[in-house]
């Protein structure tokens, strides 16, 4: 219960036996990012506590617990002795904005950057950030949660072509539509058509009519646990989402996914694609045609416009510099 009726003695008292002598003020250096609305209420809650109306002027700072950028501040009022929890980014398992590490993690992902980067920025802002520990923790957090997120979007996007097809009867004997879809791939590094050697690379399907993504796939030649491991020349390489999946030539990188796409289309959406629109790779369909995904039914080849224009420009410059030459 509340003390309404302290006497002025009993409160000089308490003043003196938790003055600012018995207490040290802890020292936080740097700056904080805060969830400026979660940081006006932890203050106003702060504001005239019992039993002597203490403020927040009349707390000292004991401590500081951050997790990544995640901070809370220890404080303990020099006239009651109430030690609290300054919250200065917390979120209630009921709100749903993001955690504010998973959001510096989501952060890195969609503007190339990593954790150096990302590390070097927040230390000219004065910022503390995240361990590497914690960062490659919220890292794969927000990557399976992209990957969930992905695969969704597909799921819809395949509904609707598939609607479309059905609308306009272009389905087979067992009632599956069969759609046209375009397909492409790209690399980690450009190869400027002559060195091939990209340690990753990803290929995508897209609707035709949606213009939405269908199927995405990646290849991976590098694990940098593994490269470590076997630098270091280690028996046992130790336990980590290892993301090496591909040990051919990077070039077939590409092949590969798009076949694994038509392969699945199946068994995923119960969609065929029948016509794919692609560029001048003719090892792209070659594969296609070799991997029979749909067995007697031959997929179409139709040659993208803007790849076979830019292909016969190369093949025009190429002409008239010999004639130049000679």
């Amino acid at each position: 219960m509340p003390i309404h009726n302290t006497s002025e003695e009993e409160i000089e008292v308490e003043r003196q036996r938790t003055s600012p002598d018995t207490i040290t003020d802890y020292v936080i250096e740097g700056r904080r990012i805060v969830d400026i609305q979660k940081l006006f209420k932890e203050i106003q809650n702060l504001s005239r506590h019992p039993p002597f109306n203490c403020t927040i002027a009349d707390m000292n700072i004991l401590t500081e617990n951050r997790k990544g950028l995640k901070s809370s501040i220890l404080l303990k009022c020099k006239m009651c002795n109430l030690e609290k929890y300054l919250n200065l980014f917390t979120q209630d398992e009921s709100e749903t904005s993001m955690d504010i590490n998973a959001a510096a993690a989501l952060a890195t992902i969609s503007t190339g950057i990593g954790f150096t980067a990302a590390e070097e920025f927040m230390a000219i802002l004065d910022v503390p950030f995240m361990s590497p520990n914690t960062y490659q923790q919220h890292h794969e957090f927000v990557g399976e949660k992209i990957r969930e997120t992905a695969w969704k979007a597909m799921e819809e996007a395949a509904q609707e072509e598939s609607l479309l097809a059905k609308e306009l009867g272009e389905v087979d004997q067992y009632n599956r539509p069969c759609i046209t879809v375009v397909a492409d791939g790209a690399w980690s590094k450009r190869s400027y058509n002559v060195n091939y050697d990209a340690a990753s690379g990803v290929a995508c399907i897209i609707g035709q009519r949606t213009g939405k993504l269908l199927f995405l796939g990646i290849r991976n030649k590098y694990c940098s646990f593994c490269a470590y491991a076997s630098a270091k020349n280690m028996e046992v390489i130790p336990d980590h989402t290892c993301y090496k999946n591909w040990s051919n030539t990077s070039t077939s990188m590409e092949s590969d996914i798009i076949v694994e796409g038509f392969r699945k289309s199946i068994d995923m959406y119960n969609i065929i694609y029948k016509r794919l629109v692609g560029d001048g790779d003719s090892s792209v369909y070659k594969k296609l045609i070799e991997a029979r995904p749909y067995g007697s039914l031959h997929v179409e080849k139709i040659e993208c416009r803007n790849h076979l224009l830019r292909n016969f420009c190369s093949k025009l410059r190429e002409i008239s510099s010999k004639f130049i030459h000679h």
